[in-house]
């Protein structure tokens, strides 16, 4: 099949009309190369809009202009300034990959070498998300331009000392050499170790609680559940015993006690039921909050909404305006919101309350004294992010 269309045609004797043929599948290939093309430039627009969107909101341009900067060769780093980074988390990485590492000669310090996304960190207690991929080694970043421009120890920074410029780093890693301790020198210091988990001077918590900071405190909460668990399984085991046993207490209103508790709950009811059907209407989660309202930071309505979740499910208590007094191995002193303290049995308690500064911030803090450093919860600063009190 053919179709048929005129063409001006100019030639020696002037102009004539002739008539020509395009096959009809021709044309088909043609507008069909034509919507495929169309479609790819979208998605190529597409794509590079999300992306200049994502540099934009995160502030990212520089990764581009890097790869166009001009790089000091080897024979111009004799001098370098010295900078330390304390620490692997959210702020020293971002410090490390924003970091021109050819101008300064940069050391990171911390005891573990990789960068841990705390955010999913409480659904590696149930097994939900592998520990493995909220994990990312801490040496990948400290190599630019396929050479290593940063320089990793690990080690704990105990103490900053600001009058020398030096910082003392212990090796508290389970295998020590010859050297376990020893000072580094620095021109320019970040300090980004983050912080701890606050107590509040309560007894027994440090002793008989579990925290959800790091992934050895995962691994403790994800064998502890399991032991209570198994030892609640065992024949002939008292009634009080399985109850105390099967009972999971979470300390902490916060963004972090309330998703542990909630994965907790989604874990004892998907899989309890199928590998342990003898004991699973047994199970009993407490959240414990001192303050009128969990999730205290977000909007009411977000509010109104998790504690009614929290409220409608048989199996998970919330006790608001509720404190605890102090924790035993098996018993903890919780004051309620009518002024009584009960005595409540528990298998495992997950302590999830915020933070607090680290002693080797503390110390520094202490160091500079109180007219630069008021606030002993936290190091003061200057609008350029300078530690107040120090050169």
């Amino acid at each position: 099949m053919f179709s048929f269309s005129l063409v001006r045609h100019v030639g020696s004797r002037g102009s004539r009309f002739m008539s020509t043929t395009v096959p009809t599948e021709a044309k088909s290939k043609w507008s069909r190369s034509k919507k495929i093309g169309v479609a790819l430039a979208v998605a190529v627009g597409a794509c590079s809009t999300v992306y200049l969107l994502d540099l934009a909101l995160n502030d990212d341009f520089d990764v581009v202009t890097e790869k166009f900067r001009r790089r000091l060769p080897a024979s111009e780093r004799a001098d370098r300034p010295h900078v330390v980074i304390l620490g692997a988390g959210w702020g020293a990485l971002n410090m490390l990959r924003k970091l021109r590492t050819d101008e300064y000669n940069v050391t990171v310090i911390a005891p573990t070498n990789y960068f841990l996304f705390t955010p999913l960190l409480p659904s590696t207690t149930s097994g939900m998300v592998e520990v493995r991929s909220i994990m990312e080694p801490i040496r990948r970043y400290c190599n630019r331009s396929n050479a290593q421009e940063a320089r990793f120890i690990e080690v704990d920074c105990t103490r900053i000392d600001p009058a020398t410029n030096t910082v003392h780093c212990v090796d508290n890693s389970a295998v020590k050499g010859t050297l376990a301790e020893f000072d580094i020198k620095y021109d320019h210091l970040v300090v980004a170790v983050g912080a701890e988990t606050a107590t509040f001077n309560i007894p027994g918590v440090k002793e008989n609680t579990l925290f959800m900071k790091t992934v050895p405190d995962s691994i403790a909460i994800r064998n502890r559940v399991m032991d209570c668990l198994e030892t609640a399984s065992i024949p002939g085991q008292p009634h009080e015993e399985i109850a105390r046993l099967l009972h999971f207490v979470v300390v902490g209103g916060g963004p972090a006690g309330v998703e542990y508790a909630a994965e907790l709950h989604d874990f004892l009811q998907h899989d309890l039921k199928k590998n342990f059907p003898s004991i699973a209407d047994k199970v009993k989660i407490t959240l414990v909050e001192a303050l009128p309202h969990i999730l205290n930071m977000f909007d009411a309505k977000i509010i109104s909404y998790v504690e009614s979740k929290f409220q409608n499910t048989s199996s998970l208590e919330l006790w608001t305006k509720s404190s605890v007094q102090a924790v035993e191995p098996k018993l903890a002193k919780i004051k309620l919101e009518d002024g009584t303290v009960r005595d409540v049995p528990y298998g495992c308690m997950v302590w999830a309350t915020g933070n607090a500064p680290r002693k080797v911030v503390t110390d520094l803090i202490a160091q500079l004294g109180p007219k630069d450093q008021p606030v002993r919860r936290a190091l003061s600063v200057d609008d350029n992010l300078r530690v107040a009190g120090t050169k």
